[in-house]
């Protein structure tokens, strides 16, 4: 547990500046979906831009530069393809179960987002480790997956809990409880809605806070990847590790 934190820390720190970059760039999408009241799927692509740099700084350990051109080229294809098919397979899976349940529209749609939450879950536990192996140039195939997935889901699902889910059950609550007390300290004072430039700064550091959440789940799957894949692969990352440095 304390370990990838531990590694998702170094990471962050050593590439502060670009994930400062990243949290930005997401408040942004944020603020202009809610503005113009674009669907989730609008800023899809974006939020899955930052996943797969994400990999690509845990795999290779290198300093990612938004600005500047990688030295190594991103292996977007493979991952986009890789990621793809686990969103398709997460929503028909909720799609289906919402259709088969019987359940009213209106409690289909309130449930929409737990059981969407719980389909992701179970999938990136299965599948989880194709978005490192194709950054990695591994080659991905659904069954190699599921296969890998005998080895890798304890390791997985465990560390998404004391992960991700963990850091976020306390940022959540931290945020409830910080809220409050500020809002009952400004009682007769202007609203959040009010301080626009105050609330736009809670925002974005809920963004960053957000980014390093996702960061402890890339830990995850990737430290679970590494632990099956091919030599080959293992000797090509050592490689590119020591290049780097």
């Amino acid at each position: 547990m304390i370990e990838i934190y531990k590694t998702a820390w170094q990471h962050f720190r050593q590439n502060l500046s670009t994930m400062l970059g990243l949290a930005a760039m997401l408040f942004v999408l944020d603020i202009a979906r809610t503005k113009w009241d674009l669907s989730i799927g609008a800023t899809i692509f974006p939020q899955m831009l930052v996943v797969m740099l994400l990999h690509y700084m845990v795999l290779f350990g290198e300093k990612v530069n938004m600005i500047k051109k990688q030295d190594r080229k991103l292996a977007m294809a493979p991952f986009v393809r890789a990621y793809g098919i686990i969103i398709i397979l997460t929503c028909l899976t909720t799609i289906l179960f919402l259709m088969r349940s019987g359940l009213s529209i209106e409690l289909a749609l309130k449930l929409w987002v737990r059981v969407f939450a719980l389909s992701y879950f179970v999938f990136m536990v299965l599948l989880g480790t194709s978005l490192p192996a194709s950054m990695a140039g591994d080659r991905y195939n659904p069954k190699i997956s599921l296969i890998r997935a005998k080895s890798t889901w304890a390791a997985i699902a465990g560390g998404f809990i004391v992960g991700p889910f963990l850091a976020s059950a306390i940022l959540l609550a931290t945020a409830v409880g910080l809220v409050s007390l500020i809002d009952n300290a400004l009682v007769g004072y202007p609203t959040w809605s009010e301080m626009r430039l105050v609330g736009w700064l809670v925002d974005f550091i809920w963004s960053v806070a957000a980014l390093f959440v996702s960061l402890l789940g890339v830990v995850v799957l990737c430290r679970a990847y590494l632990r099956i894949a091919p030599p080959e692969i293992l000797a090509e990352l050592e490689l590119a590790k020591q290049t780097d440095a």
